[in-house]
């Protein structure tokens, strides 16, 4: 299922997945990362808990808005978040 699910998605972009009936998913490219993904993956869900327990109706976020917050931080002209300085 998730290698199928993939098929259409950077798995570098978006190291991780739910699986309905599993835990989650996570990996990266050593076993620090895949944590550090895992805890992030954690901290996603307890917002997105905290915000359906307030609304239960609250909706998706639209598409364009997903699109920018992501190419902000990951896309070609991206300008948020820290370089990384190796």
């Amino acid at each position: 299922m998730i290698v199928e699910r993939f098929r259409a998605l950077d798995p570098d972009a978006v190291p991780g997945v739910l699986a309905a009936g599993h835990g989650p998913f996570t990996w990266g490219p050593d076993p620090k990362k895949a944590v550090e993904n895992a805890v992030a993956l954690e901290a996603v869900a307890q917002i997105a808990a905290a915000a359906f327990a307030l609304c239960p109706d609250v909706p998706p976020l639209p598409a364009h808005i997903l699109d920018k917050h992501y190419g902000r931080k990951h896309g070609p002209d991206a300008y948020y978040g820290q370089r990384n300085i190796q």
